[in-house]
C-alpha cells in the first residue's frame, strides 16, 4: 500500500513521492507535527512526544500511553522515525529519518524542515536535551506561543555573508511571549572564560538594537546556567544593559515554572 498522506488543508489524499513507500499506515497531522518537533529539536523521548501531542491520553493508567507508544511504534516499522540510546542512558530517543523528513516536505513543503539527523552527538546530549526541557516547561505553563528551533536558524542565517563565522551567535531557540516579545534562549551548561560572556553579550545587545533579520528579531535574551558562579558572572557582565538580559539557574528556572503550574 502505497503512502497516503491527509493533507492539512482540505483533507484530499495526495500521491506519494517517487521511492516513498509506507506500509499500512495513513499519515496524520499529528504525525507531521511529531516529524516537525523532532528535526526541529533533533531529538525526543517518549515522554517528551507523549506529554505534546497526546493530552487527551494524559490520564491513563499505562505508562506514557499505550496510544502514543503504538503509533510511534508504526512510524518506526514504517522508517519514518528511529529510535537511539546513547551509552550509560537507559532511555532511548528517536528522531526523524530523511525518509520521514521526506513526507513532511511532501505535505508540508514550506515548514522549513531541517536535514534529518543520523544520530546527535553525545557531545551535546545534554545541553540538547535540556533545552528541549526548557522548551516544553515554557509550552506547558503557557508562557509561549512560538518556538523558532537553532536548527532552523542556522539554516535560515548560518551563511550570513555580512557577519563573520566567529562573531556570528546563533542562540539555542528564539520564542515568542504570550505578550508578542521574542526571547532569545541561551543554555549554559559548563563554565567558559568571563571574556567570552563579556563579547557574547555585547554582540547580543548590538543584535537586539539592530536586528540582522527578521526572523532573528529579539528583545530580550534569558540565560539558563547549570552553575551558580557562571549565572553570577554573567549578572555581572550584564547589568550595563539594563533588562535587556535574564539570568538564572537552571534550578531557579525549573522552580518558579512548577510553582506557575501548579497555581494554574
Amino acid at each position: 500500500m502505497f503512502l497516503e498522506i491527509q493533507t492539512h488543508k482540505q483533507g484530499e489524499l495526495i500521491p506519494p513521492a517517487c521511492g516513498l513507500r509506507v506500509q499500512n499506515l495513513k499519515i496524520t497531522d499529528r504525525d507531521l507535527q511529531i516529524l516537525e518537533f523532532l528535526l526541529q529539536m533533533k531529538f525526543a523521548g517518549f515522554e517528551e512526544i507523549y506529554r505534546k501531542f497526546f493530552p487527551e491520553s494524559e490520564n491513563l493508567f499505562w505508562g506514557y500511553s499505550h496510544w502514543c507508544r503504538d503509533r510511534l511504534r508504526k512510524l518506526r516499522l514504517n522508517g519514518l522515525v528511529k529510535t537511539f540510546q546513547f551509552p550509560g542512558s537507559p532511555r532511548k530517543y528517536l528522531i526523524a529519518t530523511e525518509k520521514g523528513r521526506r513526507a513532511l516536505l511532501r505535505e508540508w513543503p514550506l515548514c522549513g524542515a531541517p536535514w534529518a539527523l543520523k544520530k546527535p552527538q553525545y557531545v551535546h546530549f545534554e545541553h540538547d536535551l535540556m533545552v528541549l526541557r526548557v522548551r516544553q516547561t515554557l509550552e506547558e505553563a503557557g508562557l509561549i506561543r512560538k518556538w523558532i528551533s537553532e536548527r532552523f536558524l542556522k539554516i535560515e542565517f548560518g551563511d550570513l555573508r555580512e557577519v563573520s563565522i566567529e562573531k556570528f551567535n546563533i542562540p539555542d531557540g528564539i520564542f515568542e511571549e504570550i505578550s508578542g516579545q521574542r526571547v532569545a534562549l541561551e543554555v549554559e551548561m559548563s563554565h567558559k572564560a568571563r571574556a567570552k560572556y563579556r563579547e557574547k553579550t555585547k554582540y547580543q545587545a548590538g543584535l537586539m538594537r539592530s536586528p540582522i533579520a527578521k526572523d532573528f528579531e529579539f528583545q530580550r535574551v534569558l540565560y539558563l546556567c547549570l552553575s551558580k558562579a557562571v549565572a553570577k558572572t554573567l549578572k555581572e557582565e550584564t547589568c550595563i544593559y539594563g533588562d535587556l538580559f535574564e539570568v538564572e539557574t537552571i534550578e531557579e528556572f525549573f522552580l518558579k515554572n512548577l510553582k506557575m503550574m501548579k497555581v494554574n
